[in-house]
């Protein structure tokens, strides 16, 4: 481990909670510290909160200690390794047959239900081919060296393979026109508890790279959160189709093996408070604003290792290469594959990308394609075609890698999916 370390500060949502990143450097690593802050508070302070109050919800008798059977009654909390139960015998540290709010906290934090939770990503095998597609493409002469002559005429690129037309050069237009493949790569970074003390402190902006020993690391804007499924009014929605009115508690009776109410009975046992088997509209509201307080109680930082990558040496938003990105590529050269740095970027995001939390929906569930469609014979431009990666004759607006407007451009009839047709008009 080299002395250097560094500490990296961006108020993002103290006391802070950090984390140290270990990124290589040749046969030694370096430390970076990473400091989340959100909003004046530590994150620690929201999970701690929702934690104290999850463990209050299952404490049916308010002796302030969990029981062997309360604690059987407390939903799976969801965690980036799927969901952790509870389990009263670790959780119960000091072995005196009941459970304190502190060994309640320490158990779902050791479990990785923590405050502030880092993940590292490997390179893809798509981008690690979209790397060598795009080496080969500026290595005009074949020599697998990339001159300055050649990375200047990096433009180029975007007459050369810009199908859609939309003056950005994404992956899948650079797939297109290369029939290479790639082996799959694993990362060497490592992201594990803070450990002394800093000897510098670094501001980094959001899009600005910094370098580091090894390589280039970028802190991406923060994730865009996946849009909510109105949990809330769905639940409440299936509650009154039942029979349930704020003075009409539902029996647990009425929502079993009925198709209609599944979401509600599948949160019913917890919901249902004091146990009696009737739910309450209280109970029902009570337990919808705890899952809300814990889908959002934590931090996610993300990192993602680019590799070697020039698509991503090049890229700041980590999307598609635009004019002014492929304008500065002779900044970066003159180059050999072995020359090329590789690009680290760090996303945040405030709560765990997943389709519930406690048992209760968090995400728009998929949109269901029509089966004809899937048996269509594929065709279109090979933009489109790259650009569908589930193959069902569709892109759509997760899918397309242009501009948001030029997705609209391109969706004559604005239902959210691009056809083959739309794509051959748009090609012609």
């Amino acid at each position: 481990m080299i002395s250097v370390v560094l500490a990296l500060e961006f108020a993002l949502l103290g006391p802070p909670s950090d984390m140290d990143i270990l990124f290589p450097n040749g046969k030694e690593m370096t430390r970076l510290r990473v400091t989340v802050t959100s909003g004046g508070q530590s994150p620690e302070v929201a999970w701690r909160a929702f934690l104290n109050q999850l463990f209050a919800h299952f404490d049916r008798d308010g002796d302030g200690v969990l029981s062997k059977d309360e604690v059987e009654r407390v939903v799976p909390l969801t965690t980036i390794g799927g969901e952790t139960k509870p389990d009263f015998a670790r959780m119960d540290a000091d072995r005196n047959g009941k459970l304190s709010p502190t060994e309640f906290r320490e158990f779902y934090r050791a479990a990785g239900f923590a405050p502030v939770v880092g993940i590292v990503v490997p390179p893809s095998v798509r981008s690690l081919e979209v790397a060598e597609a795009l080496f080969a493409a500026l290595d005009r002469d074949g020599d697998k060296t990339l001159s300055v002559k050649e990375l200047k005429a990096a433009l180029d690129l975007l007459r050369r393979f810009d199908e859609n037309d939309d003056d950005e050069l994404s992956d899948a237009e650079l797939l297109s026109g290369w029939s290479g493949k790639a082996s799959e790569a694993k990362s060497t970074l490592r992201v594990v508890p803070s450990e002394g003390k800093p000897d510098a402190v670094i501001q980094l902006v959001a899009g600005s790279p910094i370098d580091i020993p090894s390589g280039r690391l970028i802190l991406a804007p923060e994730a865009s959160p996946t849009r909510p499924l109105a949990a809330r009014e769905l639940v409440a929605e299936q509650f009154t189709s039942v029979g349930g009115k704020a003075d009409k508690p539902v029996p647990k009776s009425a929502v079993e093996g009925v198709r209609t109410a599944r979401a509600l009975a599948a949160v019913f046992d917890a919901a249902d408070r004091d146990g009696d088997a009737n739910l309450t509209a209280a109970e029902l509201t009570a337990f919808v604003d705890l899952v809300e307080a814990g889908a959002k109680c934590q931090v996610i930082l993300e990192l993602r290792d680019g590799g070697k990558s020039l698509f991503e040496l090049f890229n700041r938003d980590g999307a598609t290469l635009t004019r002014a990105e492929l304008e500065q590529a002779a900044g970066f050269g003159p180059m050999t594959r072995a020359d090329v740095v590789a690009t680290y970027r760090l996303t945040y995001r405030r709560r765990l990308q997943a389709s519930s939390f406690a048992g209760m929906p968090l995400i728009n569930l998929p949109i269901v394609e029509n089966p004809a469609e899937k048996q269509r014979p594929k065709s279109g431009p090979k933009w489109f075609l790259a650009m569908d990666r589930n193959g069902d004759g569709v892109v759509t607006r997760g899918e397309f890698v242009g501009r948001p407007e030029r997705f609209a451009s391109l969706d004559k009839d604005g239902d959210g999916r691009m056809t083959a047709a739309e794509a051959e008009t748009a090609s012609k």
